[in-house]
């Protein structure tokens, strides 16, 4: 009798231990879907802003492009470089079609041509010095480097604002001959970049960010403004991964990424 009610706890014994095996494999099966789903949802959360900011410098490239060969804007470079007393005239009438385009977006800070003979123009006004040439700046100078591009700079910080600000640039030709008569920028805060990126909601307590090609972030929660790519080793393998997923085992969490790039970014 004893020894067949001690059969009986043993058989319990032993399909309680096998319901707990199978408890701990379904477990971990759900666990691996649960975190396959998550990382795709987040995945495809990160490409949507990154076809969002894609598109949204995709308009302000089809724009300098425009520009570029605006029969307006070449006018007014051919009668900077000649001197000519239609210099003025030139200029009202470019700058009558920039400040409608300021109107209608609030993110472009200036809008400008400098000519090849050093001269520039730029609304809304801002007074330069005497010596200013504008040829001599880096967007200038990589823009000449392969005049059928749109460049853009590094992110740089407004002192005025505060805001992060890109520079973006197109060589204007004359059609008939095609020599260089100078170039057409832009200067634009990237508020609706960030915008764009920080009201994007995510689950289980993720958030977003943006970092520019040095590690400098322009959104993040913790490090808006500090470069941390040498501090954080999740950022630096980031750039180093062919991936799109990276481990941060710092804060146990699983980073996925997408990249955007510029043509020729350089420093203002």
């Amino acid at each position: 009798m004893f020894k067949k009610l001690q059969s009986k706890l043993m058989l319990i014994m032993v399909l309680i231990l096998s319901l707990l095996s199978v408890a701990f494999l379904t477990y971990d099966r759900v666990s691996d879907t649960m975190k396959n789903n998550v990382e795709a949802q987040t995945q495809a959360k990160v490409d949507q802003m990154s076809d969002h900011i894609s598109l949204y410098l995709n308009n302000i490239e089809q724009t300098m492009e425009r520009y570029s060969q605006d029969e307006r804007v070449i006018s007014a470079l051919k009668s900077s470089n000649d001197g000519s007393e239609n210099e003025k005239a030139g200029w009202v009438a470019v700058k009558r079609d920039f400040n409608q385009y300021l109107g209608m977006n609030e993110n472009v800070a200036y809008l400008y041509i400098a000519s090849e003979n050093k001269k520039m123009k730029i609304t809304p006004h801002v007074d330069l010095p005497d010596d200013y040439d504008p040829t001599s700046r880096p967007w200038y100078q990589v823009a000449s480097e392969d005049d059928s591009k749109v460049i853009w700079t590094d992110p740089y910080e407004d002192a005025s604002t505060g805001d992060y600000v890109l520079t973006t640039a197109k060589i204007v030709k004359d059609p008939a001959s095609g020599e260089v008569l100078g170039a057409v920028a832009m200067d634009m805060n990237l508020l609706n970049l960030a915008n764009i990126v920080s009201d994007t909601k995510l689950e289980y307590d993720g958030y977003p960010f943006l970092f520019d090609q040095s590690g400098l972030a322009l959104v993040h929660p913790d490090f808006k403004g500090e470069n941390i790519r040498d501090k954080k080793d999740y950022v630096e393998n980031m750039y180093a991964s062919e991936k799109n997923t990276v481990n941060n085992k710092e804060s146990d969490r699983f980073v996925n990424f997408n990249t955007i790039e510029l043509y020729c970014c350089v420093a203002n």
